[in-house]
């Protein structure tokens, strides 16, 4: 079995991001503010960390008994409008979660100890002005690990200040292209135009404000999603952010029903010949390039979503997995009544994207939601009674037993980690 990872650092500018933050616990929110000591917070991060990589492992839910993270979708909307992205292809609300939901979930997250809380999902985080208080909250709380991924449009002066003052302890920044061509052409954007060195400035001053600041959190990350065209850019996006973020990444790219077109014309030709022995469509076949290289799918893996993390969407619908956009499979509701009227969002944006106005221009209206899956639930449950639910735990074993076709959002998924590889081209 090959579990290769979705995200790959193409260099750590010094250290690992574990090591980081265990040489740089002194300077941890946590334990600036006397949420834990430095030993306590080492030793909080590393098991927290040794559980993530050994989650699937854990086959009965009882022992887990709380997820590793939380990813809690503060914004549903999004000021881009990216052409790989699910927003063009799934019916998005453009909706900040309540204040109500936020805090419930905050609330019951910190009694479960979740370590580690995710302010974002299918929105720009940065566009809800309570981010930084909740993740205030959540470090005083003493979770250990709190992470955003942020488009960087709107990373102000003011912003870089408050975001490393509340205590937030891993920023990622999303930047798919090497070169400003390619950048403004997967980051097109919704509202405005988007220009590449407005953005590229902007992650400057956030490393110029935290280092005027004295701190050594945020951790940075910035990460660029692999297609035909940055591929060849990756030595350039390297050089370009490397003197000011922690670690260079690069992201596999999740097709949509096995988009040939992200592939180069020899690869393509690969794929179609591997699949014509196989007596698949190419479009059946799940493939992955990575160094270079190849890779088409030969077999699922258990996915370990299930074992580490629970997703808290805007309206309060829970699911179980980052990949499952809108939480199609829900396995529970913090606030039902909330959730049950986000029906009117969806409906609402699909009016939108139907009349083609300007910011819904080139989006399709496919609504996937399953509104009758969610009144069928109960009515507002804990994370804890979610987590601890027949719901999940029917996926769990249905994954752990190599059954998770019988799961249809399982069955359809294109994560890479949840696939074995095998190389097709030398």
């Amino acid at each position: 079995m090959v579990r290769r990872k979705a995200i790959f650092p193409i260099k750590n500018n010094t250290i690992s991001k574990d090591s980081y933050f265990t040489q740089n616990a002194y300077a941890n929110y946590s334990v600036i503010a006397s949420v834990y000591t430095v030993e306590e917070y080492i030793n909080n991060y590393s098991t927290y960390r040794r559980r993530w990589s050994t989650a699937v492992e854990c086959k009965d839910s009882s022992v887990c008994n709380a997820p590793l993270c939380l990813d809690l979708e503060v914004a549903a909307l999004c000021d881009l409008a990216c052409p790989f992205c699910y927003r063009q292809q799934v019916v998005t609300p453009d909706k900040l979660m309540s204040d109500i939901v936020a805090r419930k979930a905050l609330d019951s997250a910190l009694k479960m100890k979740i370590p580690s809380i995710k302010f974002n999902w299918r929105g720009e985080p940065l566009l809800n002005d309570k981010l930084d208080s909740y993740i205030k909250l959540a470090k005083d709380g003493g979770v250990i690990e709190t992470l955003i991924n942020t488009n960087a449009l709107s990373l102000n002066r003011e912003r870089c200040k408050s975001l490393i003052r509340s205590g937030l302890d891993t920023l990622i920044y999303s930047f798919d292209g090497g070169s400003a061509i390619t950048y403004e052409k997967n980051r097109p954007g919704r509202f405005k135009a988007n220009y590449y060195d407005s953005v590229v400035e902007n992650i400057k001053q956030f490393k110029e404000v935290r280092d005027s600041l004295g701190a050594k959190f945020p951790y940075t990350r910035i990460q660029m999603i692999l297609t035909e065209e940055s591929r060849d850019e990756v030595e350039e996006f390297y050089r370009t952010f490397a003197p000011y973020v922690d670690e260079v990444s690069t992201k596999q790219y999740t097709e949509r029903g096995g988009n040939l077109g992200v592939l180069t014309q020899d690869e393509q030709e690969l794929v179609k010949s591997y699949a014509q022995q196989a007596g698949k469509e190419p479009s059946e076949i799940d493939f992955m390039v990575e160094g270079g290289l190849l890779y088409v799918a030969t077999r699922r893996l258990p996915c370990e979503q299930p074992f580490q993390r629970l997703l808290v969407t805007y309206e309060g619908r829970v699911g179980m997995c980052c990949y499952d956009w809108g939480a199609t499979y829900p396995v529970g509701t913090i606030c039902k009544e909330i959730s049950l009227a986000a029906e009117k969002d969806y409906l609402d944006s699909q009016k939108n994207i139907l009349a083609q106005r300007r910011a819904f221009r080139n989006m399709k209206p496919t609504i996937n939601q399953d509104f009758d899956a969610l009144r069928s639930l109960p009515s507002d449950q804990s994370l804890g009674d979610i987590w601890n639910g027949d719901i999940i735990k029917n996926v769990r074993n249905l994954h752990i037993n190599n059954r998770q076709s019988e799961i249809d959002v399982c069955n359809s998924c294109k994560f890479k980690e949840t696939y074995d590889w095998e190389l097709l081209s030398q």
